[in-house]
């Protein structure tokens, strides 16, 4: 019988940092080329993702947060080595890494591994989930005998609260429910000792009853293994319950960023407080007035000028269509890119003249 974890609640990773994040992308830049057609001579590209930074640490869990077509998996697809970046880097352990392919994009997911959406379509049906498991095993654990590959499967599904492991590993995936599945693609991820984990809405495509229970094992394996995760969400309350730090997407760019509990409670950005304002809370009063929605997400092909969430922010300002806003510290980590802010940031001093 499988072992569902779903009561537990999640142990808080730990707050210290490493002076260094484990992984981090240093104003990257993705486009897609659009296919011309005919007769047209444009060279179209989708901004799918412009001048992003972010800093996966050890131990830690960050949310990056948007709605759907934000650029979030996009994300975690450059820094799976998926895609690769229009500009920018990509950083392992301070070093710049480009892994297209071959050798170094091996070596490369054996410290970075990517947990898809969907977990029955990151599995190949015709297998089992022995054969699943064991290839990786073999993969970055040459040199082990039969009897140590089958130890090692059964103490990853163990890790996974999947046991007794003759029960699941003769198994073809479909005959597996998703949240066992999406267990044994955790379990399949661990396999090759990463320091980081990148998890794509890992719990979207999961019953509601055992959402929980996923996230619990995903923050212990944090804990225990000092991993460094990345947990790509469009809900902001799991992201609250979840995370360590918070980053929110709009259109292709981070909009605001800081300790998850902060970003989630006292939202600086409007689009932020749009996605509270959306999320089912059943403790809101109901005749509360809410962020109005005046418009639909952009185009990324020809996304807007100046703040790209200006067409649909109640508190747009001329300047907003003119001029995409910096970041604006607001203090204890917390950072919002929103000209609302501009005023509030501490005034550098005036140099004196000297007198004659």
């Amino acid at each position: 019988m499988s072992t569902v974890d779903s009561t537990a609640e999640v142990t808080p990773a730990p707050a210290t940092r490493r002076a260094e994040p484990v992984l981090e992308m240093v104003g990257v830049t993705k486009h897609f080329a659009v296919r011309r057609r005919l007769r047209d001579r444009r060279r179209r590209v989708v901004h799918a993702v412009e001048n992003v930074d972010l800093a996966l640490y050890a131990g830690q869990v960050t949310a990056v947060i948007g709605e759907s077509g934000s650029g979030k998996s996009t994300v975690a697809r450059l820094l799976a080595q998926l895609y690769q970046p229009t500009s920018g880097e990509i950083r392992l352990r301070g070093k710049a890494v480009r892994a297209p392919g071959g050798r170094r994009l091996r070596a490369y997911v054996g410290q970075v591994q990517l947990i898809l959406q969907d977990p029955f379509g990151s599995f190949n049906p015709v297998h089992t989930i022995a054969y699943h498991l064991g290839r990786v095993l073999r993969i970055h654990r040459p040199g082990q005998s039969s009897a140590q590959v089958e130890q090692a499967m059964a103490d990853l599904l163990a890790e996974v609260r999947l046991t007794p492991a003759a029960q699941f590993t003769a198994k073809y995936p479909h005959e597996l429910s998703g949240g066992q599945r999406q267990r044994i693609s955790i379990a399949r991820a661990l396999a090759a000792d990463p320091a980081v984990l990148l998890a794509d809405e890992p719990v979207s495509m999961l019953d509601v009853s055992i959402r929980l229970g996923v996230l619990n094992l995903l923050a212990r394996l944090v804990a225990e293994r000092n991993l460094a995760l990345l947990y790509i969400t469009h809900d902001i309350a799991s992201a609250r319950y979840f995370a360590d730090t918070a980053t929110v997407m709009y259109a292709g760019q981070l909009v605001e960023g800081g300790p998850a509990e902060t970003v989630t409670q006292r939202a600086a950005h409007p689009y932020t407080q749009l996605l509270i304002a959306s999320a089912p809370d059943p403790d809101r009063d109901a005749a509360a007035p809410r962020p109005a929605d005046k418009a639909s997400p952009p185009s990324l092909i020809d996304p807007p000028a100046g703040c790209r969430f200006h067409p649909r922010c109640p508190f747009a300002m001329p300047k907003c269509s003119a001029e995409a806003p910096p970041r604006f510290d607001l203090g204890d980590g917390h950072w919002a890119r929103c000209w609302l802010h501009e005023q509030a940031q501490p005034q550098q001093a005036q140099p004196q003249q000297a007198h004659p």
